[in-house]
C-alpha cells in the first residue's frame, strides 16, 4: 500500500498518531485492535480503490496525468 520507503511515517500520518507508536506497535505481538481495525478498514478501502481504477483504465475513464 506505501512501499517500502517511509511506510511508517505514511501508516502513522493516516492514523493520525506519532511514527513512534507505530514503532512499538510493531514491536508487539498482536496489533491493538483499534489500529488492527482502522488499518483492516484502510486496507479494504486502498484494494476497492485499486479495482475502480483497473475496471476505469479499461473503460478508458482512467485518471488524466
Amino acid at each position: 500500500m506505501y512501499g517500502r520507503k517511509k511506510w511508517k511515517a505514511c501508516l502513522a500520518r493516516d492514523l493520525g498518531v506519532d511514527v513512534s507508536t507505530i514503532h512499538r506497535i510493531g514491536k508487539k505481538d498482536r496489533v491493538p485492535s483499534v489500529y488492527e481495525i482502522a488499518i483492516a478498514g484502510m486496507i479494504h478501502n486502498w484494494e476497492a480503490r485499486q479495482e475502480l481504477e483497473k475496471q476505469a483504465k479499461k473503460l478508458g475513464i482512467g485518471r488524466k496525468k
